[in-house]
């Protein structure tokens, strides 16, 4: 990551979900350290359930230099069918700030 210019790094899925599958429960779990600390909303988690056409923004918590973060976000109310499913994209978005992001991990959990 370069400081001072936003960035985001974006994820995509393509699950085969089973015909007439239901989806009750959609989570995605973000992993990150930061080399200073920041004051929230800095960072978002943006998730798309129609390939990028719209997004919807999830403000993640504070960053700490000293502790890897690990923050799970619950998508259920807005990734409720296969079609959306199989369509999903998510970015991890930095905004302008003067540090530096480390990602580790984005693990989405599907029931």
């Amino acid at each position: 990551w370069v400081p001072l210019v936003d960035q985001a790094v974006e994820y995509t899925f393509n699950p085969t979900v089973a015909t007439g599958a239901a989806i009750t429960s959609v989570k995605a779990t973000v992993m990150y350290l930061t080399s200073a600390d920041f004051v929230p909303a800095k960072c978002w988690l943006i998730v798309s359930g129609d390939s990028g056409a719209s997004w919807k923004y999830f403000p993640l918590p504070s960053g700490n230099k000293t502790t890897t973060t690990t923050t799970t976000t619950d998508l259920s109310g807005y990734v409720t069918t296969a079609t959306q499913l199989q369509n999903l994209k998510l970015r991890f978005y930095v905004s302008l700030g003067n540090f530096k992001v480390s990602q580790d991990i984005v693990q989405l959990q599907v029931n």
